[in-house]
C-alpha cells in the first residue's frame, strides 16, 4: 500500500458492478409499489363489473320508462281522468279523520230520528181532530188544506203592500239571524192562512239570509215575493212608510196606497234607535204601529187579532 503526498491514503477504484446491482434494486422495489398485488387487482376488476352493470341496468331502466310513457300518451282523456280520481280517491281516503260525535248530538239525532217516526202518526191524529170538529159544527181556525190551494197573494183583494227589511243582517250574528229568519217563517204562515193575505215582500234578500234560508228546501215554494234589491230601489219614497216604535206619528189607519216597511232586526234593544234613524231618509215617511188604535174596531166586531 502506498502512501500518497500529505500522507493521505490513495482513493480506491470506483466499483461499477456493485453500482449496478443497487440500481437493479431501487427498480425492482419501484416496480412493486407501483403493480399491486393480484387480489387487488381481481377486486379493482370486480367493482368495475359492478358499476358496468348498474349502468346498464340504469339504461335499462330509462329504455323501459321511456317506453311506459310512450305508451301513456296514447291513453284517453277519459282513462287520465280516471287515473287521476282514483289516485285523488286514494289520497282522500288516506287524509280522513275519525269524526268525533258528542253526547249531545247523539242524542239530538235520536230525537230527530224518534220525531221522524212518529210523524204520521201524529198526522193521522191531526186529521181525526179536524174531523171531530167538523163532525160537531166547531169553526176551524182557517181556511181548509184544499182551500188554501187556492186563497194567493195574486188572487187574494187585499193589496196591503208590507215589506219586511233584511239589509240589518250584519248587525246580527248568525244566532240571531236565526231568530229573524224564523219569525220570516212565522209571518209567512200567518198571511198563508189568512181569508185576504196581504202582499208580503222580503227585500236585500242575499248573502247570509239567502244561505241560512236555503237550509229549508220548500223556501222556493213559499208565496213571499223575495227581492235582492234594496226597498228603496223596489217601491217610490213617496210611498214608503217606516215602522218603529221611535217615531213621533201614530198610525191612524192603514193605506193601501203605500208601503210599510219593517226593519228585520233581532238586537234586543241593543241597537236602539238604529231603525229610527234609517227611517228619517230624505223623501220617507215614518210612524209607529199602535195595533189597538188600527185594529180596534175589527176587534170589538170580534174578528181575531
Amino acid at each position: 500500500m502506498s502512501v500518497s503526498r500529505g500522507g493521505q491514503a490513495p482513493m480506491q477504484p470506483h466499483n461499477s458492478k456493485h453500482c449496478l446491482k443497487k440500481q437493479k434494486l431501487e427498480l425492482e422495489k419501484a416496480d412493486i409499489t407501483k403493480t399491486p398485488p393480484p387480489q387487488e387487482q381481481n377486486s379493482t376488476q370486480q367493482k368495475t363489473d359492478q358499476s358496468d352493470l348498474t349502468k346498464t341496468t340504469q339504461e335499462d331502466q330509462n329504455g323501459t320508462k321511456q317506453k311506459t310513457d310512450q305508451f301513456d300518451l296514447t291513453k284517453t282523456p277519459q282513462q287520465e281522468q280516471n287515473v287521476t280520481k282514483q289516485t285523488q280517491n286514494a289520497t282522500s281516503t288516506d287524509d280522513v279523520t275519525p269524526v268525533v260525535v258528542s253526547k249531545r248530538q247523539i242524542k239530538r239525532q235520536q230525537r230527530h230520528a224518534r220525531w221522524l217516526e212518529g210523524k204520521a202518526e201524529r198526522r193521522r191524529k191531526q186529521r181525526e181532530k179536524e174531523r171531530t170538529k167538523r163532525a160537531l159544527g166547531v169553526v176551524s181556525s182557517g181556511p181548509s188544506r184544499k182551500a188554501l190551494k187556492h186563497i194567493t197573494m195574486s188572487t187574494s183583494s187585499c193589496r196591503q203592500r208590507v215589506v219586511l227589511d233584511m239589509s240589518l243582517e250584519e248587525h246580527m250574528d248568525d244566532r240571531r239571524l236565526g231568530q229573524c229568519l224564523r219569525q220570516i217563517g212565522r209571518c209567512y204562515s200567518a198571511n198563508r192562512r189568512a181569508v185576504r193575505p196581504l202582499q208580503l215582500y222580503v227585500t236585500s234578500f242575499g248573502g247570509r239570509s239567502e244561505t241560512v234560508m236555503s237550509q229549508q228546501a220548500a223556501y222556493g215554494n213559499w208565496d213571499v215575493n223575495f227581492k235582492p234589491k234594496h226597498y228603496l230601489d223596489e217601491f217610490q219614497k213617496s210611498d214608503i212608510v217606516y215602522l218603529t216604535s221611535e217615531s213621533p206619528n201614530v198610525l191612524e189607519k192603514l193605506d193601501d196606497t203605500k208601503v210599510y216597511i219593517i226593519g228585520g232586526l233581532v238586537d234586543y234593544n241593543r241597537l236602539k234607535g238604529h231603525c229610527f234613524s234609517l227611517s228619517r231618509e230624505p223623501g220617507c215617511d215614518d210612524c209607529q204601529f199602535a195595533s189597538r188604535t188600527v185594529f180596534g174596531d175589527a176587534n170589538e166586531e170580534g174578528v181575531d187579532d
